[in-house]
């Protein structure tokens, strides 16, 4: 049965919705059932964070599932914009390796949180693990610039996929 709420209930599953707080004035209850996509977590718990700003009474679920969204699309910047470039510049880079053995543990962490959702465990504890594996064959030179290469399209990909197209429910059912 669903927890009654004294305040009229907003719901926000997407970024169009979480936009649209922006636009009501009297105090609501705002509950968070997703985000559409990693990169947008940031910008939807501003939109919150300016709502309950407001101090007009205005009330939120539980927002530590969007925290950890937004820690991981932090993550994901990172490894995307910084690390990753730095490897296809140089494969045999063991300092990028090592913030990617550090980062992909990081994210690995996101999906074993305990306020993690099912959807966000595993995406992130698979994503981590394979960054995590693939630098620390690297920095143990185990394999070669050559293999690291040969593979980094597909991780390039596969971090692209998650920081721009996955949604992310934010509620158990």
């Amino acid at each position: 049965m669903a927890h009654l709420h004294p305040l009229p209930v907003v719901h926000v599953s997407h970024m169009a919705d979480a936009e649209g707080l922006l636009d009501i004035r009297p105090p609501h209850h705002i509950r968070l059932h997703g985000v559409d996509r990693v990169r947008d977590a940031a910008a939807v718990i501003s939109i919150l964070t300016r709502k309950m700003a407001e101090r007009s009474g205005w009330t939120v679920d539980d927002c530590k599932p969007l925290r950890l969204v937004v820690r991981l699309r932090d993550r994901l910047r990172a490894v995307r914009y910084d690390i990753l470039r730095a490897l296809v510049n140089d494969a045999g880079n063991i300092n990028a390796h090592r913030r990617l053995r550090t980062h992909g543990d990081a994210i690995r962490r996101i999906g074993r949180d305990e306020s993690a959702t099912s959807e966000l465990r595993v995406l992130a504890v698979k994503l981590g693990n394979r960054l995590k594996k693939v630098a620390a064959k690297m920095i143990s030179r185990k394999r070669s610039a050559a293999w690291f290469t040969a593979r980094c399209g597909s991780i390039v990909a596969h971090v692209r996929q998650v920081y721009c197209k996955h949604y992310i429910p934010l509620v158990q059912w």
